[in-house]
This record gives C-alpha cells, sequence and structure tokens, in this order.
C-alpha cells in the first residue's frame, strides 16, 4: 500500500520531524513496517523518518532518493538515516553528486549495491558497527572519505565496494576473511592498510593504489593482481604512478600470492615470503626493483615470470620448491653463483636466460625436465655451466644449450700429503678439472658455522690446501662446498 505524506506541516503533526518540507512516499512490509521508496522536495539536509502513522520505518528501497547519469539529484546535500532503518536498497542514493555527508546509524545492517554510487562529494562516511553486508558499488568513485574503518560485525568486503575512493588509512578487523575483486583499486590516496584476518584477497583487490606504502597481512592468498600498478612508470590508463609499496609484511598465515599480485611496483625493494605459502603466481612480482627476496621453506611452485626483471642481488631457493615456471628468474641480472635444490623436477624454459652474470649453477639431484623448452632454461650470455653431482641422472639429455660439468671434489687422505707440514695442517683436493670449490672450516660439528677459507679452481684437476691457522683452535673440521 502506498501513501503520501503531503505537506511539511502534517508532516509535524503526525510524524518525527524532518528537516525539509518535502514529502516520501513509502510501501508497507509485511511485518507492518515501512520502506521508503521516493522523496519530493527541494534537497538540502535531510533527515530520514523513524516512523510514519505509527509505522517504523526500517527500509530504504532501490533509487528511493537517487538521480540517474541523465538527471542526477544535485538537491541532496546531506542525509540522516535513523537507527530503525536496517537496509539501504540498491542505488538508493545514487547519483547524488552534491551530496558531502551521511550519517548511518546503528541498527542498520545491509547497504545495498552502487547505494552510493557517483556520490563524489561525499566526505563523511562512517559505517555503523552493525553492518553485515555491502554490497557491489556501494560507494565507487567517493572521493572524499580519509578513513575507513570496516565494522567488526562484517566477514566480506565485497566486489568494487570502495572502488575510486579518497581513503587513505584502512583497517580491516579480524573478522572479515575476504576482500572482494577490485574493492579498493583506484583508491589512489591509499597509503597504509592492515588486514589482520583476511585469508583471502581478490583480484586486483588494490589494483593501482599509487600511494600505497605499508600492508600488513598476516594470512590468506593474494589474488590475481591484488596490489598490481602500485606503482610504475605509468598504468593502463597512462597515468604516472610515482610511488609504491615499500614495507610488505606477510605472515605465516598467508598461502598463496596469485597472479601479477605486485606487478609493476619499482619501488618495492626487499620481502620475505613466509613458509606458509606454497605458490607464487605468474608474474607476482615482475618489474618490481626486488634487490632481496627470502624464500621459506614450504613453497612448492614458483610462477611464470614471477620474479622477471628484478635486480635480485641473491638467491637461495628452498628444499621444498618442485617446479620453476618459465622465465621465472628472466633478466635478473646481478644472480651470480645459484643452488638449485634435489626437490626441483621441472624448470620452465628461459627461467633463468639473461641473467648475465650467472655463471654457475649448481645441482643437489637429477637433472630437472625442462618445460616447453624453446631456447633453454639457462641459454644465456655466457652460456651458464651447470655442474652435477655423481650418481645423479638425466644430464646428457637435458639442458643442451648449457655446459654440464660433473663436480666432484674429494679430499685425499692417503697420498702422504695429508696432516701437518712446515707448521701448517693441508691435504690434497682432486676433481674435474677447472670446477669451482670453497674449503670451508667449523670448531664444532654438533652445530656447525661453516665458514669459508679460500675459493679457488681445480685447475689441473688437483689444489693442495694448508691451514697455517689450525694451531689456534682447540678443533677444527674441514669440508667443500659450492663457492
Amino acid at each position: 500500500m502506498n501513501k503520501y505524506i503531503l505537506t511539511y506541516a502534517v508532516t509535524v503533526l503526525l510524524f518525527s520531524p524532518v528537516t525539509t518540507n518535502g514529502q516520501f512516499t513509502y510501501t508497507t512490509n509485511a511485518d507492518n513496517t515501512l520502506t521508503i521508496t521516493g522523496y519530493t522536495g527541494p534537497g538540502g539536509a535531510v533527515t530520514i523518518p523513524t516512523n510514519i502513522a505509527g509505522l517504523l520505518v526500517t527500509g530504504i528501497g532501490d533509487f528511493a532518493l537517487a538521480g540517474n547519469e541523465f538527471v542526477p539529484n544535485n538537491s541532496l546535500v546531506s542525509v540522516t538515516v535513523p537507527g530503525t532503518v536496517t537496509s539501504i536498497g540498491f542505488f538508493a542514493f545514487g547519483d547524488c553528486p552534491s551530496l558531502t555527508s551521511t550519517t548511518l546509524t546503528n541498527g542498520l545492517t545491509s547497504i545495498g549495491s552502487e547505494a552510493f554510487y557517483g556520490c563524489d562529494s561525499l566526505t563523511n562516511i562512517t559505517i555503523p558497527s552493525t553492518v553485515t553486508n555491502i554490497g557491489e558499488y556501494a560507494f565507487q568513485g567517493c572521493r572524499g572519505p580519509g578513513r575507513v574503518t570496516i565494522p567488526f560485525a562484517m566477514t566480506s568486503i565485497g566486489d568494487y565496494v570502495f572502488y575510486g575512493c579518497g581513503i587513505n588509512n584502512l583497517i580491516v578487523p579480524a573478522g572479515v576473511t575476504n576482500i572482494g575483486r577490485m574493492a579498493f583499486a583506484y583508491c589512489e590516496s591509499l597509503s597504509n592498510a592492515s588486514m589482520a584476518g583476511v585469508t583471502s584477497i581478490g583480484t586486483n583487490a588494490f589494483y593501482c593504489c599509487t600511494n600505497l606504502t605499508t600492508v600488513n597481512l598476516s594470512g590468506g592468498v593474494i589474488g590475481c593482481g591484488a596490489f598490481q600498478f602500485c606503482s610504475g612508470s605509468s598504468g593502463p590508463l597512462g597515468e604516472i604512478l610515482v610511488s609504491g609499496l615499500s614495507n610488505v609484511s606477510l605472515g605465516d598465515g598467508v598461502a598463496s600470492i596469485e597472479n601479477y599480485a605486485f606487478e609493476g611496483d619499482p619501488t618495492l625493494q626487499s620481502i620475505v615470503i613466509p613458509g606458509g605459502v606454497t605458490n607464487i603466481g605468474l608474474l607476482a612480482f615482475d618489474g618490481c626493483f626486488l634487490t632481496n627476496v627470502t624464500l621459506s621453506d614450504g613453497l612448492i611452485s614458483i610462477g611464470e615470470s614471477a620474479f622477471q626483471q628484478c635486480p635480485l642481488n641473491s638467491l637461495i631457493i628452498p628444499s621444498s620448491v618442485t617446479y620453476i615456471g618459465p622465465s621465472a628468474f628472466y633478466t635478473c641480472g646481478n644472480l651470480t653463483n645459484l643452488v638449485i635444490p634435489a626437490s626441483v623436477t621441472q624448470i620452465g624454459a628461459q627461467a633463468f636466460v639473461y641473467d648475465e652474470y650467472l655463471t654457475n649453477v649448481f645441482f643437489l639431484g637429477n637433472a630437472p625436465v625442462q618445460v616447453a623448452d624453446q631456447s633453454g632454461a639457462f641459454a644465456a650470455y655466457p652460456i651458464a655451466t651447470l655442474y652435477y653431482l655423481p650418481g645423479t641422472t638425466g644430464w646428457t639429455a637435458q639442458f643442451s644449450n648449457a655446459t654440464n660439468v660433473l663436480w666432484n671434489p674429494i679430499i685425499q687422505t692417503n697420498d702422504g700429503h695429508f696432516g701437518v707440514r712446515s707448521n701448517q695442517f693441508g691435504f690434497n683436493i682432486t676433481g674435474t678439472t677447472n670446477i669451482p670449490i670453497v674449503v670451508e672450516v667449523c670448531t664444532n660439528l654438533a652445530d656447525p658455522v661453516w665458514t669459508p677459507l679460500t675459493n679457488v679452481l681445480l685447475t689441473t684437476g688437483s689444489f693442495y690446501f694448508s691451514d697455517p691457522q689450525w694451531t689456534n683452535y682447540p678443533g677444527r673440521f674441514y669440508g667443500i662446498g659450492f663457492p
């Protein structure tokens, strides 16, 4: 049943006071409550009444106070929603470009999709603690709000909810587990995002947040392109992106870093990937200025082009990794020596191509299978030398574009040169000609800390090592390792 409030004077006599002489249209719900369906009046500061004709107003319906793309509602400046209202419908305040503030009161549980879409001037957004659901695009394009605190009652932030908003600080409470697709994309003022309990970050959730410098994330899956183009020379629309992520903290609960997650952030220089992460996706860190990356045990898969064009100074691949994707470390020009653990069974084409200083690669296990081999995983300039251990297999058939060399140094104990000579302890080391080795030493085999003493090439297949410092220690133990 539709009813009308005809004049301001009648409203004062029958219902709660309002601040305009406008009129509301409404429908009666099955539980004898009302939903506002329309408003006609001069606009300005509008207060939704708590009751009409003795019935509570519990809803603001779809398009209730909205304009449209052809005739925007330019008259609405502010709106106050009382605590009796539990839901705001689809596009209820959409295309109200002059709306600068809204007061939403505890009792509200649902804000519909596009509820404040196109409210470009909205500068004051306080989401009540009772809200459990915010629909897609609800606040898209609201350029004004600086700080948004998500209510504890919520468990999920939907797709595009704050797309293009002027948020500069974001606090997501522990109860929120999911952040939807493009939820904060193009929030160019956002500098800090804290997400204590999030377990899933959707595709492009923080895409092109050009001022985002600090991310604290304790758990979850970092979705496809979640932090893509948080910085860079230019984004997909040609805008200049001059700042980006410098402090990324990932907790042990983070399980996966999906495709494009941090792509294109030249200010991100260092990151620790915690042990809970099992997968790093396609182009996840492509183009980042990462010089230091720590990969922890637990990581299984490094995706295609994951660290492409990152100027890594060093790289330790954990013994849990089984797959290194094509171009995973393509043009990482500062890498020198590299150890591939025995766990790696597949390496993609061009995985380490154009790593111009990567001349020595040491394998601890059988030759991995090359995936989609076109020009070789290690085809570089100069061509890398791959060293493999005695007893491992597959080296005659794999990595034909590199030089494969048996790495087999042995300390000789029975050739008459082992022991103390001329106040020095020494021994011969023999092996394949020209293989590189490092002689290391420690003082406690129960808790060994190995210290390198000398790096050498077995230029003639043999080298005599001597240690003049051996008398300065009660015990000294020697070993041979990769340089």
